[in-house]
């Protein structure tokens, strides 16, 4: 019987010994312009997503499968450059908005 394992990055099915190559397809394809984009629109209807939360919609919306590591790099980017702000819950979760325009 074939032990079978799932990639913990975009969840595909994997046969015993076999590595994924979906973080290699989405580091040529990564285009931080497009991801901040979507990011935006994502805080901007949904406020207050931790990066997971940010991950889940990226998948469903947009059907782009991104590592948390690589969406907190973007918001990293976009704390420094684009306004994005960022706060801990009492739990320790860090969640992200833009604040309410005047």
């Amino acid at each position: 019987m074939a032990l079978c394992k799932q990639c913990e990055y975009c969840g595909a099915n994997l046969d015993h010994g076999e590595r994924c190559d979906c973080r290699q397809e989405n580091a040529m394809s990564f285009d931080y312009e497009y991801i901040e984009e979507c990011i935006t629109a994502i805080i901007r209807d949904h406020p207050n997503l931790s990066a997971s939360g940010i991950g889940v919609k990226m998948c469903d919306i947009y059907n782009k499968k991104l590592s948390v590591d690589n969406i907190r790099r973007v918001l990293g980017r976009m704390t420094s450059f684009s306004g994005l702000k960022e706060t801990k819950s009492t739990t320790g979760v860090i969640t992200y908005y833009f604040p309410k325009e005047a």
